[in-house]
Order: C-alpha cells, then sequence, then structure tokens
C-alpha cells in the first residue's frame, strides 16, 4: 500500500483546494508589489532600495501567508515559527495532512538552501541529533527547541511538506515574481519526490488579473525609481 509521501502532489492537491492555491499565486504577486512600493517610497537612495528589498519582502511573504488562516479557508492553520537558531521566524501553513513554507530562489530549477528547519519538516531523520548538538553547544533548553514542541504539526509518518517556490527574472526590483511553484522535497533536501505544481501555468487568469491591477502603480514606482537614479548619477558626476 502506497503512503501519502509516495504522492505528495495528490495529497496537497486533495489538502489545498483550488481557491487556496490560487490565493497562494495571488498573494505571492501582492507581495511582490507591495515591497517594492514600500521600499521605493522609504527615502533610501535606490542603490540601498536594491539592498532592503529582499528582506522586505521576505518578511511580508510570511505575514501574508499566516493571515491566510483567518481568511475562512476550512481547515487552514499557520503558526509563525523560530528557525533552529532562534534569529528568525518563517510562517508555516497548514492544510489537512500538507504542511507548506516558502523560500525565494535565483532559479526556478534550484532548491532552497538546506536547514535544518526544512529538514525537520520534511523528515530528516538526522535532524534530531544535529539540533541535539547545536542546543547543547549554544545552551538552549528543551522547552526553547522547536522541533520538540511542534505538536500541532501531522504526524511526521503522515506529514507531506511542500515548499513554495518563487523569485525573479533577474536580480534587482522586479514588481513581479518570474515564477511561483509549489515542489515537493525529498528528506536530505537534496532533490523532488514528485512534479512541482507550476501555479502560473495552472491559473492564468490570476496572472493576468494581477498583472493589469498593478500596471499603473507599477509605471508609478519605475518612473519613481529612475528619477532616483538619475538623480544620484547626476551628483556623482558633479
Amino acid at each position: 500500500m502506497r503512503t501519502i509521501l509516495n504522492e505528495p502532489r495528490k495529497q496537497f492537491n486533495k489538502d489545498c483546494s483550488e481557491e487556496l492555491q490560487e490565493e497562494l499565486l495571488r498573494l505571492t504577486y501582492t507581495c511582490y508589489d507591495e515591497s517594492l512600493t514600500e521600499v521605493s517610497e522609504s527615502g533610501y537612495e535606490n542603490e540601498q532600495i536594491s539592498d532592503i528589498y529582499p528582506l522586505v519582502r521576505k518578511v511580508r511573504m510570511d505575514a501574508l501567508l499566516y493571515r491566510l488562516c483567518f481568511r475562512g479557508f476550512p481547515g487552514v492553520t499557520a503558526r509563525l515559527q523560530y528557525n533552529i537558531g532562534h534569529n528568525c521566524h518563517h510562517t508555516v501553513l497548514i492544510s489537512g495532512n500538507t504542511i507548506l513554507t516558502t523560500s525565494f530562489v535565483e532559479n526556478e530549477e534550484n532548491l532552497p538552501r538546506i536547514a535544518m528547519f526544512r529538514g525537520f519538516y520534511a523528515g530528516d531523520p538526522n535532524v534530531f541529533e544535529i539540533v541535539d548538538q547545536y542546543q547543547a553547544a549554544f545552551g538552549i533548553s528543551d522547552d526553547e527547541n522547536i522541533l520538540r514542541v511542534l505538536d500541532y504539526l501531522p504526524l511526521p509518518g503522515e506529514r507531506n511538506y511542500a515548499i513554495l517556490l518563487h523569485g525573479q527574472v533577474v536580480k534587482g526590483l522586479d514588481r513581479s515574481p518570474a515564477f511561483v511553484k509549489i515542489i515537493f522535497p525529498n528528506s536530505d533536501l537534496s532533490g523532488k519526490l514528485d512534479d512541482s505544481i507550476d501555479l502560473r501555468l495552472k491559473y492564468p487568469n490570476v496572472v493576468n488579473d494581477m498583472l493589469c491591477d498593478g500596471k499603473e502603480i507599477k509605471d508609478n514606482i519605475k518612473d519613481n525609481i529612475k528619477i532616483k537614479l538619475n538623480k544620484s548619477t547626476q551628483e556623482t558626476l558633479l
């Protein structure tokens, strides 16, 4: 008998409704658009904006994902969770037996960087030993060890881990993602268990709606950034 881990794509589609998947795509476009709007109006120079944008986008993406649990999707919950080092948060979305986090990558063929919290979600059997060593080295108590207290997640043998993968065409200040995919990593995060779900191809109407809705704002921000860049260039030449 096959377990759900052998068919993660099928399990994902069972646990996550069409409406929820559309919203995951929509919130990714919203994240890129709102993040660039925020940093472009922050008063920083264009060169600094390009440094700030990835950080703002990461935090906003997790915030928008977390807020989905208040949007009335049946059975959907979310938690803001520390990473192993207790120096950064991420959002974990839970729907049925599927848990989902998000990651930015520079190329759609890339996998997210290896991280202990992702390994835990994916079911890597070596994670607990590594975390115990880390805990002993840095004096983290059992109560603070996130891997010992995540009792709200599906059991490891029933857990279906998915990652919403997104990225830009090129490095810079893109207002829209170049790709938005759901991937299903294997336990050591070195490959994929199943075919990815390309949300942009699956819901082209959402892509069209988001691009059309944001066109006027995009043009205004683009012009604003050009003005800043030209001003900075002129001052340098002077």
